[in-house]
């Protein structure tokens, strides 16, 4: 269920809503960037194994990366290791700024909620190969970010198009979200075939 990251509000509220969704994406991009960080200080912990199995671990995300890549454009659904948990309904009718930074801060970690696409995992293995908290950081932040869009977009169309902002019109726009998934798989395919490009590179260069 896609929730109002403004608690419910049944108007938009000018610039203290914008700002409490600026917090909500922000909170998403910085939960995100951290999992990156600590994963490239992982790969600096245990360097030395990271060394020597380099060639195997990018020709491992390679071939993973193209499979559900591949997978994506034919409309395939393979699975994905996941929880199934999702942010609780109740937490939207709160209406305070806590729950916009708690709801981008579980939802942009990745692993706290539902997140069935592959690219998620195969991300956290490059942020561990790379070794570059700088570039981790950029990575997984956008990722954050990226994965925050939808949870924005969709009430914000229901807002436009119903004249408010609260669960009446989350509910009516999640109709439309089978639709927009559907067209954002060639999305993902694309993040999964420029990831084993990237990997094919760091192989081929090892």
């Amino acid at each position: 269920m896609i929730t109002p990251p403004v608690g419910g509000a049944r108007r938009f509220d000018g610039l203290r809503n914008v700002v409490r969704l600026l917090l909500f994406a922000l909170a998403a991009a910085l939960s995100a960037a951290v999992v990156g960080v600590v994963c490239a200080y992982l790969g600096l912990l245990v360097s030395g194994i990271v060394s020597s199995l380099s060639t195997a671990l990018w020709l491992s995300v390679g071939v993973c990366a193209a499979a559900y890549g591949l997978a994506e454009l034919c409309g395939a659904r393979w699975w994905v290791p996941s929880r199934e948990w999702l942010i609780p309904r109740r937490w939207g009718r709160w209406g305070s700024p806590v729950f916009d930074i708690l709801f981008g801060l579980f939802l942009g970690a990745g692993f706290f909620t539902i997140n069935r696409f592959i690219g998620y995992h195969v991300l956290l293995l490059v942020c561990m190969l790379s070794r570059d908290p700088v570039k981790a950081a950029v990575l997984m932040g956008t990722f954050g970010a990226t994965r925050a869009i939808p949870i924005l977009a969709l009430p914000l169309i229901g807002f436009l198009k119903h004249r408010q902002y609260d669960f009446t019109a989350a509910y009516e726009m999640h109709k439309h979200f089978t639709h927009l998934d559907r067209s954002l798989q060639s999305l993902r395919a694309t993040v999964l075939l420029v990831i084993f490009g990237i990997s094919l590179t760091a192989v081929l260069t090892v």
